[in-house]
């Protein structure tokens, strides 16, 4: 019962962790789009292997998952894959309310859009910054255990294909689009099923 709650406060402590050792000093470069993400990539890989060598490589089950499943014709619908869709929905849908809807939404897409003028507007970056750092952890945290509970066991690799897939989805729809996004993980996810 506590899996996802440590899962949360886990991602919520990565996010700060992760802005005060390698956004703070990164974000007013230039180059700060493809640094942040290069500096995250080794950063993701450096604690993979320190998973590693803590944990070991062998994959677990994760406790944290609902059995059972319903039938729809010749399909086997499972209970937890459902709960997956809900969540990630709800998630995709209350993104994209707070970034379209609400102040804070609205200092991320001018930050995001150009740091210096949403800076001489007010809007406090660096700690904009530091709040979309810890909504990335909590996001990152809840899909983990979505996806360790259903169709990938709790291993330190488990981040490594759907991490490929994301940089695939931002190339193919944009940063920030988060329809676009939507409709190109459908896109992929169709064509996987298919081959």
């Amino acid at each position: 019962p506590f899996g996802l709650p440590a899962a949360i406060l886990g991602g919520f402590v990565t996010g700060v962790v992760f802005y005060y050792v390698i956004v703070r000093w990164m974000y007013r470069s230039p180059t700060f789009e493809v640094g942040i993400i290069i500096a995250t990539v080794g950063a993701a890989i450096v604690l993979e292997s320190l998973m590693i060598r803590i944990f070991s490589g062998y994959p677990l089950d994760q406790p944290f998952s609902l059995p059972g499943g319903f039938r729809i014709g010749g399909i086997l619908l499972p209970y937890q894959t459902l709960v997956n869709l809900f969540i990630a929905g709800l998630m995709t849908v209350g993104l994209g309310w707070v970034l379209r809807r609400t102040r804070f939404g609205r200092a991320i897409r001018a930050t995001a859009q150009h740091r210096d003028a949403a800076q001489l507007l007010g809007v406090p970056v660096a700690k904009i910054y530091l709040q979309v750092m810890v909504m990335a952890g909590i996001i990152a945290a809840i899909s983990g255990v979505m996806l360790t509970a259903s169709v990938a066991n709790l291993s330190p690799y488990v981040g490594t294909n759907p991490m490929l897939k994301a940089f695939f989805i931002c190339a193919i729809a944009g940063l920030g689009n988060i329809p676009a996004a939507v409709g190109a993980s459908l896109v992929l996810a169709l064509l996987e099923g298919a081959i």
